[in-house]
C-alpha cells in the first residue's frame, strides 16, 4: 500500500491544478468519500490529469460509486483491479466504465467486487467535453461523485438528468 501512496503522490505532483486545490487522492480503507474536479461546479484549469485510488482490505470487497453530478462527456474512466500496489505492480485490470456523451445521463452508479478501484480523469480542453442545456447547464463543469465501501447499492439515487437539471442533488451520508 505504501507504493500506491507514492504513485498517488507522483500523479498529484504532475496534476497540481493551482494553489487552492489539488486533483486526485488516495482513499485507503475509507468507508465513503467524495471525488470532484477542482473548483466544482466552476471551470477548472486544463490540461488536467487526475487519479483517485480507492482501496479496501475487506475479505469480501464491495465498492459503489454514485455518478450523481457528472457533466463531462469524455475523459472520465473507472478501472477495477484484483490487486493494486502501483501502476507497474498490479493484476486483474478491467475497465468498468468510460463516460461518453451517449451514457453520461444513463449510468447512475457502478459496483465493483474488487479491492481496488481507480478513477482517472484527463482533459486537454474544456470546450466540447461537457453537457450543455440552454438556460440550465451552460456554466457547470466537471463532476462531483461519491463512493461507499462495504455498503449495498442504494435504490434511491439520482444522476444529472433526474436531479441536477432541477437543482443540486444532495443526500445525507445514510441516504435518509
Amino acid at each position: 500500500m505504501r507504493t500506491a501512496m507514492l504513485v498517488w503522490a507522483a500523479w498529484l505532483g504532475a496534476a497540481a491544478v493551482g494553489a487552492e486545490e489539488a486533483c486526485g487522492g488516495l482513499f485507503n480503507s475509507s468507508a465513503r468519500g467524495v471525488i470532484h474536479t477542482p473548483n466544482f461546479p466552476r471551470p477548472f484549469p486544463v490540461p488536467i490529469r487526475c487519479r483517485w485510488i480507492i482501496l479496501t482490505n475487506s475479505p469480501s470487497p464491495s465498492i459503489v460509486v454514485y455518478l450523481t453530478q457528472v457533466y463531462v462527456t469524455s475523459g472520465l474512466s473507472v478501472t477495477e483491479y484484483s490487486y493494486y500496489e502501483s501502476e507497474s505492480y498490479n493484476y486483474g485490470r478491467k475497465v468498468v466504465h468510460r463516460v461518453t456523451d451517449q451514457n453520461v445521463t444513463e449510468t447512475k452508479w457502478l459496483w465493483s467486487g474488487y479491492p481496488a478501484l481507480i478513477i482517472d480523469f484527463q482533459l486537454d480542453a474544456l470546450e466540447g467535453h461537457h453537457l450543455r442545456v440552454l438556460d440550465t447547464l451552460l456554466d457547470v463543469y466537471g463532476f462531483n461523485i461519491t463512493f461507499e465501501v462495504g455498503a449495498p447499492v442504494h435504490a434511491h439515487t439520482c444522476n444529472a438528468l433526474e436531479c441536477s437539471f432541477n437543482g443540486d442533488c444532495v443526500a445525507a451520508a445514510d441516504f435518509s
